[in-house]
């Protein structure tokens, strides 16, 4: 079967996986990429194997179709399988270059996304560490002025922080309790 021929069925069963029995009777399963030229890199890997029939696999192992080899004739017995794997690994690098580029993106993803929430952080704290010595400050101006709290001085203190704080002011009066 050609590779033109491959593809078509690829195409048309969309499988995610292929299992490939080869002729030495070993197994070995061929993910499939979900994106890009999904098909070319099953292809090199299936062109580089001697195989005996191909399964497409659904998502759940379950098997879409099956495709025998029709070049039974043509397997050499004296080939040995030693030959193969300086193509099959680099037919395997050029598919974990994908693979590796994704991971990266992620990483990188984290990696940013760590670094504003660290600067947010750091933001929080440092204006709390601002309000607290805006509070302290307002405690000592209120205490060398001999008030007990209720002047308007404090009051004028207290929208001040509360204007720099970013605080809703309530312009109405608090109720006077009764009793």
């Amino acid at each position: 079967m050609n590779a033109a021929q491959l593809t078509e069925l690829l195409k048309k069963h969309q499988p995610t996986s292929l299992r490939v029995e080869l002729d030495t009777g070993d197994y070995k399963t061929i993910p499939i990429r979900k994106a890009g030229n999904r098909w070319s890199g099953a292809l090199k890997v299936l062109d580089a194997l001697r195989w005996v029939n191909v399964e497409f696999l659904d998502g759940k192992g379950g098997v879409l179709f099956v495709v025998e080899s029709e070049d039974d004739e043509d397997i050499d017995d004296d080939a040995s399988p030693r030959s193969e794997l300086p193509q099959l690994a680099k037919i395997m690098s050029g598919l974990m270059t994908g693979v590796m580029k994704e991971v990266k993106g992620m990483f990188q993803a984290q990696l940013d996304g760590m670094a504003k929430l660290t600067a947010a952080m750091t933001d929080g704290l440092r204006l709390q560490s601002e309000a607290y010595a805006e509070r302290e400050r307002a405690i000592r101006i209120a205490a060398a002025s001999g008030d007990d709290g209720g002047s308007e001085v404090m009051d004028m203190m207290k929208m001040a922080f509360m204007l720099k704080s970013g605080m809703p002011i309530s312009t109405t009066p608090a109720p006077k309790k009764e009793g």
